[in-house]
């Protein structure tokens, strides 16, 4: 996940819009292909993925037959509650140009939308530092994102902090610069209630024990 995003120029009713990209299955389990010939046969899959939210469906190419098929496809939905369930399913086709009516589940993934949504442009990086990214409001596809700096706990300039909150505060820092009066922030603006401090106390994702 790349990151859940809130625009000011976002749909009625929407919370945020969740940017996921697709990047790659390892060790798909073996498929039983069927031949008029040599009957059936486990083989490898022909796999592709399809996110659902919001009733939308997305959908990668097919991959051709590959244990750990690679997609690198990203798709970008509006959020209308944390509560609403995004799913993953990778699927096997029997053939590249297109999916079947019996095309069958071959792994599947579900989580609530207010796991992946969090602090805006705010993201967790494999070294375990905490990094912002911040894209324009009305930014088109392509875009490149910027990379956030402000400051750390020890007053340097720096990209990487030790804590999501600092992440978020030089992400505002960008986006008031850049975004202006349309800037959706973490600590305050019109749109301040998908940061986690909030979410928390709006839509708990937790019961009390």
């Amino acid at each position: 996940v790349s990151g859940g995003t809130v625009s000011s120029m976002r749909p009625q009713n929407a919370i945020g819009r969740m940017e996921v990209t697709i990047i790659q299955a390892h060790n798909l389990p073996q498929v039983i292909w069927s031949s008029g010939k040599d009957g059936e046969f486990l083989g490898l899959p022909q796999a592709y993925c399809v996110f659902t939210l919001n009733k939308l469906t997305a959908q990668t190419v097919i991959n051709k037959r590959d244990w750990s098929p690679s997609w690198n496809h990203t798709v970008s939905i509006d959020v209308r509650d944390v509560w609403q369930v995004c799913s993953l399913k990778v699927m096997h086709s029997k053939t590249l140009s297109r999916t079947h009516k019996d095309d069958f589940t071959i792994g599947n993934v579900s989580l609530p939308a207010g796991q992946v949504i969090n602090w805006r442009g705010v993201s967790l990086g494999v070294d375990g530092a905490w990094r912002a990214f911040h894209r324009p409001y009305n930014a088109g596809a392509g875009t490149i994102y910027t990379v956030c700096q402000g400051k750390d706990r020890d007053g340097n300039e720096s990209d990487r902090f030790n804590t999501a909150e600092e992440a978020a505060s030089a992400y505002d820092d960008v986006a008031s610069k850049k975004d202006r009066e349309m800037a959706s922030l973490n600590f305050s603006g019109e749109g301040d209630y998908v940061g986690q401090h909030v979410k928390e106390e709006q839509f708990p994702l937790a019961g009390e024990d």
